[in-house]
Parts: structure tokens; C-alpha cells; sequence
């Protein structure tokens, strides 16, 4: 074996030790990640098998700010990037449901009216920084999956939940105008 092609063995096996997962069975699932870095490429294989769903919280408080999902992913689970620093977001046709919370980023406050009510805040209080959203068709979403209060599932679903690139402004406060791309 050459050593270019040993180089590359060895820095696909280092890539792969960075993500914790679950193998189950016929498939695997992203349930941690234990690298530093803020640029993401997660595989389409783990030791030969697809990477199909990514756990609840399996990136939770990682600043992330560009992410490359493969093609093999089907599931993201609820807060699973929560803490996010990501403008910019391509989910893969494959995927077929986004679970609450799942890219929502804690840094971006928005214009609350009632401070005295906990539960308003919590719901109400943080939106994700992506302002560029490109999904599939009649991906399952939560009204929070991209954050709170930004209505990103009203435009989906006034689109009749087709794919496409969704966009809004980059605003300091509520944002809520989200744009379907013409194509």
C-alpha cells in the first residue's frame, strides 16, 4: 500500500473517531461529537454502514458555523444543534423529519413584550442566526425547529411544504419574513 493511500485511511479513521455514535444494526446514529472544530463534515459511513439519523442534542453547545450533512441522513432529532452559530443551512432531500429545536442557536435575542411570564420568554426569547434555509419536499418540521417565533413553518407550509431555498433578512430583532427562492 502507498503511503498517500495509507494517509487517507488514516485521516478518514481520525474523522470518524470524532463523532460518538450507535451502531443499530443496518445503520448508524450521530450521538456526540468530541472534535474542536467549528467546520462540520459529518460522513455517509461509519465502519460500512449509513449515517442515518443524528441523536438529540448530539451537538449541543458546539458553535458551529458551516455543517455538511450526507446524503444518507433521514432524521435530526430535537436540539441537536441547539447553540449553533450557523447562517446558512442545506438540509439533503433524504432527510424527512426535523425535531423541535433542533437548529436553534441561543445567541440571537429577539423583542419580548411580557419579561414577567417564564414560559413566553422561553418560547419566545431565541431564534437560530440562519437566514438561509434549502430543504426538500414535505420534510416533517415543529414550529421551532429553526427557533422560536421566526414562523419559518408558515412559509414552508403556504409553499405546500415543497423544497427549496428559503431566505429571510438579516435583522437585529423579530425576524418573521421568510422568502421562498425562485427556481
Amino acid at each position: 500500500m502507498n503511503m498517500k493511500k495509507i494517509r487517507n485511511l488514516f485521516a478518514k479513521d481520525t474523522r470518524n473517531a470524532l463523532f460518538r455514535f450507535t451502531n443499530t444494526g443496518d445503520s448508524i446514529t450521530i450521538t456526540g461529537y468530541t472534535g474542536k472544530k467549528r467546520r462540520i463534515v459529518i460522513p455517509s459511513e461509519i465502519d460500512g454502514l449509513p449515517v442515518t439519523a443524528i441523536d438529540h442534542w448530539a451537538f449541543r453547545g458546539i458553535p458551529i458555523k458551516k455543517l455538511t450533512l450526507p446524503e444518507t441522513l433521514t432524521w435530526i432529532g430535537g436540539e441537536a444543534f441547539l447553540g449553533n452559530h450557523l447562517k446558512t443551512l442545506v438540509i439533503p432531500d433524504s432527510v424527512k423529519t426535523i425535531k423541535s429545536e433542533a437548529f436553534i442557536s441561543n445567541v440571537r435575542k429577539q423583542n419580548v413584550s411580557y419579561w414577567d411570564q417564564a414560559d413566553f420568554i422561553r418560547y419566545f426569547m431565541w431564534d437560530s442566526r440562519l437566514l438561509k434555509i434549502t430543504l426538500g419536499s414535505d420534510v416533517s418540521l415543529t414550529e421551532d425547529s429553526f427557533g422560536y417565533g421566526n414562523f419559518f413553518l408558515n412559509e414552508y407550509t403556504a409553499n405546500g411544504k415543497t423544497g427549496g431555498t428559503y431566505t429571510r433578512p438579516n435583522c437585529k430583532s423579530k425576524c418573521t419574513e421568510w422568502t421562498k427562492k425562485k427556481e
